[in-house]
């Protein structure tokens, strides 16, 4: 019996062990998710944070930039204003010089008697040709001409020398670069609300992409907050029933000691009772013999033995022995027999020997009925040990290959999930990719519309002022005037140069928009390729991985279902052997005992029959002594 409870120490202690490795490798795992997590956390929060910081920053910025634009909005419309109104009433004053030239009216003698265009203006409103409200505003336009160092008030006589003439070209010198100023903002006001619309755009899509990061982010710590909890109350349930099983080791070791040291203190005192025993056997022979001898008269017959055939049925020492073993063993079929064998010893009609025999074929029986039982009880443990030796290696390889293709999935899943965000991100910035291009063309289609108009009017200009210096040119050669002529010549030429050096600037200006509109569309075309290219293979990565996810999902659940079936062949095992196992090894030391006092008893009955059968011969021998001595007397 010592030995089984010492193998069951050892083996509960081995599963103690195994569970409480376990347990810290699992504790081990289940912290640095933990870590881990909270890592996760701290660089989201972080993230957030500058996230937050961006979005405000450029939404600042985007506000700045509106305000700005919006102040140089107004400015161009106050400028357009005052330019359209200055070339409406330079358009108007021509229009009643000339008027007034070809009818030859006596207002005409007072402008040609002006000897500068001040006194020329004052001429016409006193002549009523304009109000004088334009004067003013001429004489201020010509006064702001003069700051430039064009002196357009002084008296010129090469300008005036031709009667009219010389007001005629000075008004329309002063209209032509009032429409190019107007022509110089409408184009500033363009490029400035260009790229107004380019910085808006990419603020707006900074600002888009850093919202849609904050989401994620936002979405990624609550996941990992999820996780993290998980991972903690995980851990709580195994650091409890880790200490439970640490306890229970301690228990188990407390307990296993306490019944070695039992053990070897009733080993020590059961040693002491034999040798004690042993010795009280040697003095009964070697101090008793003599006595013996003398009072019984039997050579062949012992002390015990005599004492024994002197006692009465009740006390017939095969039957107390019996009786005895049945006590220790609380064994009630023992109690039964020895009952059994007491009531034939008893009874009147047997014959000493029947008697005898009788008991010893009982004894017989009950002896092959415990080894039967025995050998029933050992072949169990054999098959249970056996069963659940294969049955635990058995669930040792399908938890290996459970934890495999749980791990496998894992991965799958998770390097799926991470592909699906990646196809994502990567649409998403090739929507972006997509708007900014449609912006962009259509900036390009409205700079390409407004470049050709205004380059055709400039061609069309510089080709007719050409036009008109040739006609000029050949005219004043054939009238051989050159006073006068001078004058509108330069004043064309002038004409001309501007006009040339505004069609040079536009086009120097679209030149430079069509190769940054060209660079950044095929930027763009490259970054779309790259883009799709990646999110298809992505995509199909993603298909491949859920191919390959369904068929782990099957391998797990067939892993799962071979699980399921040992563990529950084991529970059947454990509850058929594990726990009544102790019982079997009781009842193997139960029956081995049984079994041994029904052999000592069978040994006692032997000795008890020979006793008898020798004392009815002794009896007999004694009384045929008798009778011869009575006879010869």
């Amino acid at each position: 019996m010592y030995t089984e409870f010492t193998e069951f120490c050892s083996d509960r202690s081995a599963d103690l062990s195994f569970n409480i490795k376990e347990g810290k490798m699992q504790s081990e795992e289940l912290k640095a998710t933990i870590n881990e997590e909270v890592s996760i956390i701290t660089s989201l929060t972080e993230k957030i944070g500058e996230l937050t910081k961006s979005i405000a920053s450029a939404d600042k910025d985007l506000q700045a930039a509106t305000k700005i634009r919006e102040e140089e909005a107004a400015d161009f419309k106050k400028e357009e204003k005052e330019l359209m109104e200055v070339v409406s009433m330079l358009e108007r004053a021509l229009a009643i010089i000339e008027k007034e030239m070809k009818k030859g009216s006596a207002s005409m003698m007072q402008l040609q008697s002006a000897s500068n265009l001040k006194q020329a203006f004052a001429a016409m409103v006193q002549a009523s040709m304009f109000s004088e409200a334009d004067a003013s505003r001429l004489t201020s336009l010509l006064q702001s001409e003069d700051d430039q160092g064009l002196n357009l008030t002084a008296h010129d006589p090469r300008v005036y020398k031709s009667h009219s003439g010389g007001i005629l070209g000075t008004l329309e010198d002063l209209k032509d670069k009032a429409d190019q100023e107007l022509e110089d903002a409408r184009i500033k006001e363009t490029e400035a609300s260009r790229n107004y619309e380019k910085l808006k755009l990419s603020l707006t899509n900074e600002m888009k992409n850093s919202k849609k990061q904050l989401a994620e982010s936002k979405r990624y710590i609550a996941a990992s907050k999820e996780k993290k909890s998980t991972a903690e109350e995980d851990l709580s349930v195994t650091s409890k029933t880790l200490n439970e099983d640490m306890v229970a080791l301690g228990d188990l070791h407390k307990d296993c000691m306490t019944k070695a040291t039992d053990y070897e203190v009733e080993s020590k005192s059961r040693s002491d009772e034999l040798k004690a025993i042993s010795t009280a056997k040697k003095i009964l022979v070697e101090k008793t013999g003599g006595a013996e001898t003398s009072v019984y008269g039997f050579d062949q017959v012992s002390f015990m033995q005599v004492a024994r055939a002197t006692m009465g049925v009740d006390h017939m020492e095969a039957v107390d022995y019996v009786h005895s073993l049945s006590r220790r063993q609380h064994a009630p079929l023992l109690a039964q027999l020895a009952n059994n064998m007491a009531a034939v010893m008893r009874e009147n009609s047997y014959s000493e020997e029947d008697k005898f025999a009788k008991v010893k074929d009982m004894i017989r029986d009950m002896i092959v009925k415990l080894e039967a039982e025995q050998k029933k009880t050992a072949d169990k443990i054999a098959y249970c040990s056996k069963e659940m030796a294969e049955t635990k290696a058995s669930q040792k390889d399908i938890t290996d290959q459970l934890d495999a293709v749980t791990t496998e999935l894992d991965q799958m899943t998770s390097r799926s999930e991470k592909l699906t965000e990646d196809v994502a991100m990567l649409e998403t910035a090739l929507k972006d990719i997509q708007v900014s291009q449609v912006e962009m063309d259509k900036l390009r289609k409205e700079e390409k519309a407004i470049y050709t108009k205004q380059r055709a009017d400039l061609e069309q200009g510089v080709e007719g002022v050409k036009l008109a210096l040739q006609v000029l040119n050949e005219y004043y050669q054939k009238a051989g005037e050159s006073g006068s002529a001078t004058g509108i010549i330069e004043m064309l030429e002038l004409v001309e140069s501007d006009f040339s050096k505004s069609l040079a600037e536009i086009i120097s200006v679209e030149e430079a928009a069509a190769a940054t509109y060209e660079s950044e569309t095929k930027e763009n075309a490259v970054e779309t390729a790259t883009k799709t290219g990646d999110s298809k293979f992505k995509s199909k990565e993603i298909v491949r991985l859920a191919e390959s996810i369904s068929e782990r999902k099957s391998d797990l659940a067939g892993v799962k279902e071979k699980y399921d079936a040992v563990m529950d062949y084991l529970a059947k095992l454990k509850e058929d052997c594990v726990v009544k196992a102790p019982s079997y090894k009781e009842k193997k030391a139960k029956r081995d005992a049984e079994i041994a006092g029904l052999k000592e008893a069978q040994r006692i009955l032997e000795e008890e029959t020979a006793l008898v059968q020798q004392k009815a011969s002794t009896r007999w021998h004694f009384r045929g002594n008798v009778n011869s001595l009575e006879a010869g007397d």
